[in-house]
């Protein structure tokens, strides 16, 4: 039975107005609703270098680090663990495993942009070449001068891990689905999307074998949360999720360069790691098993 029978509370309700979809498909008859529990991680699938769910046959505990840690005494920056201090501070960084999975390696890139601080890591000031550059405070800025919006302090461990959720699901008679995701503890001001993680079989032998991005509910997906860094999230799909096998994980990602491509998570633009500032933050299984 998957998790989302086993962690969430799902029940049957005939015609009712949930107060969390109040603008949203009030005339749909309802079948089943439901809410998942998010938790701050630090990769797909993956806190602390750590599997968090099991996503089922073929993909099992596959996961991958996308939040690395600050190294100042040098070039590559540290990785993850349950014994990494609260005080950390949080870097771009890239993951071996998802390199060799997509058959590349840390030397197909430039390594400028690898244990950067997030709140330091360069954005595109010319349109024209992508030339990137790090850039002061919004609140400093004058005139014409490419700028980031603050606040531009350090993000540590401690506070990525303070970020949190809910997802509440609500399924109608015709097959539909309206989502509402409320989250909390992001980074104030800061750039996300939102994507559903579904199982691909690749080689077409009945078996996933790789996670495949799609932005849920389609383009835009952006969120932007307060200065508090809370934001809600509000769509309408043609599924129930829960009723997709394929359909393991949602994740909210972090753009700690402040770029968003559309229908991809980021670009593989030559020489620059894009995936390295393209950060998971907060998770929500949908059919997966916890494994604690």
């Amino acid at each position: 039975m998957n998790s989302f029978r086993i962690i969430i509370v799902s029940f049957l309700v005939t015609g009712l107005s949930c107060s969390v979809f109040a603008d949203h498909g009030q005339s749909k008859k309802t079948r089943s609703a439901y809410s998942v529990q998010g938790q701050a991680v630090t990769g797909a699938n993956s806190r602390l270098g750590e599997p968090v769910w099991d996503l089922g046959e073929g993909l099992g505990t596959v996961g991958f680090a996308f939040v690395h840690g600050y190294n100042p005494s040098g070039p590559e920056p540290l990785k993850l663990t349950s014994t990494s201090p609260p005080d950390t501070v949080l870097a771009t960084g890239l993951d071996e495993n998802f390199l060799q999975a997509l058959g590349l390696s840390a030397a197909d890139f430039d390594p400028n942009p690898v244990n950067i601080p997030f709140h330091q890591v360069p954005v595109i000031v010319n349109p024209f070449t992508g030339e990137r550059a790090s850039v002061g405070p919004g609140n400093q800025a004058t005139g014409p001068v490419p700028s980031r919006s603050g606040p531009l302090h350090p993000v540590t461990l401690h506070d990525w891990l303070q970020a949190g959720g809910r997802l509440d699901v609500r399924c109608a008679d015709d097959g539909t689905a309206s989502i509402r995701i409320r989250l909390n503890g992001l980074v104030p001001n800061g750039v996300y999307t939102v994507w559903a993680l579904f199982g691909d079989d690749v080689n077409a032998d009945g078996i996933e074998d790789r996670m495949l991005p799609v932005a849920l509910g389609g383009v835009p997906n952006v969120l932007i949360p307060d200065h508090k860094g809370n934001a809600v999230f509000a769509r309408e799909l043609g599924f129930c999720p829960g009723d997709d096998p394929h359909m393991k994980l949602i994740d909210v990602t972090y753009h700690s360069d402040g770029n968003v491509f559309g229908g991809t998570v980021d670009l593989f633009l030559p020489g620059f790691p894009g995936f390295a500032v393209t950060n998971t933050h907060v998770a929500f299984p949908i059919n997966a098993e916890p494994l604690n």
